[in-house]
């Protein structure tokens, strides 16, 4: 009982303690709100910041400038934000949303209400180019028609994400640069109209970071700490430095190639015949570890992170997460390592570029096994056709969810998030959306390698693969298919040594 009252009372001193800041990194850049920062508290300066959020965040500040309010409370998810503040006219109470209009444009609205009196913001965040970006807000004050407060944000970044150098005017001017220096350290200086400032991030877990700042304000300097919970849960979306962030390869080396800018990951291991493994939507290299020491005794095994995934970059715009585009990544890293025939096993997403893979390239892709991939998505068909396949409802209901992951990106997926941070859940939606409207017939008219499907009959795909089913069982010349009575989406994990004993065997 005392632990916990010890506990309960720590939480209090830490919620209501001025001196404790847990998201100051806007002061550490001169008090600039960073883009690049992804910083939920950012919705007292701009909405339209929390289209930019994932997940599930916490942040509390105490900030002084003249846009926020000091002792900030704010808590987001996905892309939504309700905020509380107390200042010099009370508390103040903020709930507002951000909205992905365009994969480059995010607008935002939001509403806080004071001593019974309510205003409201609107706020832009865009992407100009590709390194530019654009940030104004109209902040509104005392139910005044006019904006009392204008600010506006031009950041500049590096190819890499790593640098970002920002300028900020709304009557007085200021300017920030930050340095990402690993997946989630950062270091930042500012200079804040009259003063300097600066700060540093140093992660002390997955989910939990430390933040302090330093503001030397004329004749009122202070050093300000925190801790961060679940701002950050994936891993940083430029892996320029090449970073391993989430256990190095049990078997083999881990290896970085640039792919169109891209940074992939990839474990190399093994000799021999090469065989490419791709993972699903929300697998990394790490999901075929059960099975990495037998096939490498067979074969030289290429083990890929896609892009979105584990080490691999994380870019959140300018990349659409389609099939083709990761499929073509694939294969140009192929033709960099000098691979000019292979196999290919490939689970669900990675299951899907594999059967574009092999239609496309058939003199490369010589074999494969797919683990509930998808060829034709149940949203490629007519609707009046889909009641064959036992969906109706079913499918119309995730259409609605996939509209709502587009206008709440990660409100919909956040659990996911939490329980894989090594993925993007912008690339999440995007994949769901692309698996079920994909329709490569005419990408594997000519297909010609052997195919060896699995399917479970308890997974939650079982219905959205009628379509997929049909199509490989009456197309593909050379099919093994089995189903698995009783078994789930992750099909391989049913009966692990049976499931590697047919694999070699098929290949063999």
């Amino acid at each position: 009982m005392k632990i916990r009252s010890l506990v309960l009372l720590s939480i209090v001193l830490l919620l209501t303690n001025a001196a404790i800041a847990l998201s100051i990194r806007s002061l550490g850049m001169g008090n600039i709100y960073s883009p690049a920062a992804h910083d939920p508290s950012g919705i007292f300066y701009n909405p339209a910041f929390l289209a930019r959020n994932d997940s599930l965040r916490l942040s509390f500040d105490n900030i002084l400038g003249p846009i926020a309010p000091r002792n900030n409370a704010t808590v987001s998810l996905g892309d939504l934000g309700l905020a509380g503040s107390l200042n010099d006219q009370g508390t103040v109470y903020y709930l507002a949303s951000g909205f992905n209009t365009y994969s480059f444009l995010r607008l935002g609205v939001g509403v806080k209400a004071i001593n019974g009196r309510k205003d409201f913001d609107f706020g832009l965040d865009w992407d100009v180019i590709k390194n530019v970006g654009l940030s104004a807000a109209v902040l509104n004050e005392d139910n005044a028609f006019l904006p009392q407060k204008l600010p506006i944000t031009l950041s500049f970044k590096t190819d890499d994400g790593d640098k970002s150098l920002i300028f900020s005017y709304d009557g007085n001017p200021r300017v920030g640069y930050e340095n990402q220096i690993s997946a989630k350290a950062f270091w930042r200086v500012g200079y804040n109209a009259d003063h300097p400032t600066a700060g540093l991030t140093i992660p002390l877990g997955q989910n939990i970071d430390i933040d302090t700042a330093l503001d030397l304000a004329p004749g009122a300097a202070r050093l300000l700490w925190g801790i961060e919970l679940f701002r950050n849960t994936e891993n940083k979306r430029v892996n320029s430095n090449h970073s391993i962030n989430f256990g190095a390869a049990i078997v083999g080396e881990d290896k970085f190639i640039t792919i169109e800018g891209y940074n992939l990951h990839y474990v190399d291991a093994g000799k021999g015949f090469p065989l490419i493994l791709l993972g699903g939507g929300i697998h990394f290299t790490h999901h075929w570890d059960p099975y990495m020491e037998e096939f490498t005794k067979h074969y030289r095994v290429i083990n890929i992170d896609h892009l979105g995934a584990g080490e691999s970059d994380k870019p959140q715009y300018f990349f659409g997460y389609t099939i083709e585009e990761q499929a073509e990544l694939i294969n140009a890293l192929l033709d960099k390592l000098g691979i000019k025939e292979c196999y290919l096993l490939g689970y669900c997403y990675g299951g899907s570029m594999a059967f574009y893979l092999a239609g496309q390239y058939p003199e490369r892709y010589k074999k494969l096994v797919v683990i509930e991939g998808f060829v034709r998505g149940i949203n490629a068909i007519p609707i009046s056709d889909r009641d064959q396949y036992r969906l109706g409802a079913l499918a119309m209901r995730h259409d609605v969810e996939y509209l709502n992951a587009y206008l709440l990106r990660d409100v919909v997926t956040f659990h996911y998030r939490l329980l894989y941070p090594y993925f993007n859940g912008k690339m999440w939606y995007q994949l769901n959306k692309a698996v079920l409207y994909a329709d490569l017939r005419d990408k594997i008219r000519d297909l010609k390698a052997p195919v060896l499907y699995y399917a479970g009959t308890k997974s939650w795909a079982y219905d959205f693969l009628g379509p997929t089913k049909d199509y490989i069982k009456h197309n593909v010349k050379d099919l093994k298919f089995i189903e698995i009575e009783g078994a789930g989406h992750d099909v391989d994990r049913f009966d692990q040594r049976s499931f590697e004993t047919q694999v070699l065997d098929f290949l063999r």
